[in-house]
């Protein structure tokens, strides 16, 4: 899929937080928001996360990436109180970052859900090929330094959080790799 330029602004709506889509986080989200709830990381988690291992095939090359994600509720996120995010200051990299990520930019399912879902989509200021290229760089900057210290902790989620994690789920296929060939 190619990038174009698109319109986008934010409506507050909670759609975003309703429809299915997965909140992941990274540690520092993880510790971010635990202190913001001041609660200690562990109580965080085991009240307000899923532990997930998402699979990526690259090449007939499967590799299971372990992730913390915010549980769901009966109307969609957790967090989410009437049709706002009741942690919007410190909310998780992947909601703040939203719609620039390669989830949704790169991958036509994922484009085609978020066209579907936003209403802010069309809206607001024009978001041109370079404003996008760049918030991709930043998730791809950001995936790396997580594999980083996920490899220096022997791929053990827990022992990076230092916290006892839940049972894992599997996510088969959920993500898009990005390349920087993707969106050059």
């Amino acid at each position: 899929m190619k990038l174009k330029s698109m319109r986008f602004k934010c409506l507050s709506c909670g759609t975003c937080c309703r429809w299915g889509g997965y909140a992941f986080l990274y540690p520092d989200d993880v510790r971010r928001i635990s202190e913001h709830l001041k609660m200690s990381l562990q109580d965080f988690i085991n009240k307000y996360c899923r532990l997930v291992f998402v699979e990526y095939n690259d090449e007939g090359e499967t590799t299971k990436i372990p992730y913390l994600m915010l549980s769901r509720g009966q109307d969609g996120c957790i967090m989410l109180e009437g049709n706002l995010c009741s942690i919007h200051a410190v909310k998780p990299f992947q909601c703040s970052a939203s719609p620039f990520l390669a989830e949704f930019l790169l991958d036509d399912e994922g484009a085609q859900a978020f066209a579907e879902n936003c209403k802010g989509l069309g809206r607001g200021p024009t978001f041109d090929l370079a404003e996008q290229r760049y918030r991709l760089s930043v998730q791809n900057e950001r995936d790396g330094e997580y594999e980083e210290a996920l490899t220096a902790c022997e791929w053990d989620l827990g022992r990076l959080l230092g916290a006892v994690l839940p049972e894992p789920e599997v996510i088969e296929s959920c993500g898009v790799i990005i390349d920087d060939e993707d969106y050059q």
